[in-house]
């Protein structure tokens, strides 16, 4: 997956969780947090969904985050959407239980291979962006339109 469409799944899942949980995320930190475990990318000899991508080290990094930061839980939420949701369905996946287990995990689905992989995934995505932007626009003139 790439930049936009982990930012629309790392929105949709801090505001979901925001909401089950009273708790108004930032959304600049939700953008930040659903691209973190990307970081992979820029250091040399980390392999890219590897250990930056772990369900585990992202948990034992936010534990104390969590702690501190009482409000965080919709930010964890954005961080787990990057790996659980949007690397574990590319045709590639992601080693989700890293350090305990090197196995590759990914969704087994058709609609991941062929000639148009790539543009299908850059389409769904770009959608998924372009929902997001609706739903910040609905909830900045939400008083004006509903009156409230």
């Amino acid at each position: 997956m790439y930049f936009p469409g982990h930012m629309a799944l790392g929105y949709f899942s801090g505001k979901i969780t925001g909401r089950i949980t009273n708790k108004n995320p930032n959304i600049i930190l939700l953008w930040i947090v659903s691209n973190l475990p990307d970081i992979d990318l820029f250091i040399p000899g980390v392999t890219h969904r590897g250990p930056t991508h772990s369900v585990i080290t992202a948990t034992l990094i936010f534990i104390p985050i969590l702690l501190w930061y009482r409000d965080g839980l919709p930010h964890y939420a954005s961080l787990m959407s990057h790996s659980l949701i949007g690397d574990y369905f590319t045709s590639y996946g992601c080693q989700l239980f890293w350090p305990v287990k090197s196995t590759w995990y990914r969704f087994g689905s058709a609609l991941q291979y062929g000639p148009n992989t790539r543009a299908n995934s850059i389409s769904i995505e770009l959608v998924l962006f372009a929902i997001m932007v609706g739903f910040m626009i609905y909830e900045k003139y939400k008083p004006i339109w509903t009156g409230k």
